[in-house]
C-alpha cells in the first residue's frame, strides 16, 4: 500500500492519501471530522478531498462556529500545496506536470 501526505493550498490542512487493496486512492483530512473520500486516480482523490473539505467546513461554519473560526484562523496563510512525505514511490499517473497544471498541488522533488 502506498501513501502520501499533502498540504492543501488554500486551507493549509493535511490531506492523507493511501491506496487500498483494489487500487483506489483513499483521501482523508485528519483535522476535519468525517472528511474522507476516494478516487480512481490520485488527482481524482485530491479533487474530491478539496470538495469534501469545503463541505465539512461549511457544516462546521453553521453548526460549530467557534471550531470553524479556529480552523480558518490557522489556515488562511498557506499559499502552496506540496507533498510533505511519501511512504512509497508516487504512481506513474498523474505526472507532476499534470498535477501542477491543475494549480491545486505540486509534488515535492
Amino acid at each position: 500500500m502506498k501513501s502520501w501526505t499533502f498540504i492543501h493550498a488554500l486551507r493549509g490542512l493535511t490531506i492523507r492519501v493511501d491506496t487500498d487493496e483494489e487500487g483506489w486512492y483513499v483521501a482523508s483530512v485528519p483535522e476535519l471530522p468525517g472528511c474522507h473520500t476516494q478516487g480512481v486516480t490520485l488527482e481524482d482523490a485530491l479533487g474530491n478531498a478539496g470538495e469534501a473539505m469545503e463541505a465539512v467546513l461549511e457544516t462546521l461554519r453553521d453548526e460549530e462556529p467557534e471550531r470553524y473560526a479556529s480552523i480558518m484562523a490557522r489556515t488562511v496563510t498557506w499559499s502552496d500545496q506540496v507533498v510533505v512525505s511519501e511512504s512509497d514511490r508516487a504512481p506513474a499517473e498523474p505526472t507532476t506536470e499534470e498535477v501542477t497544471a491543475s494549480g491545486r498541488w505540486d509534488r515535492a522533488a
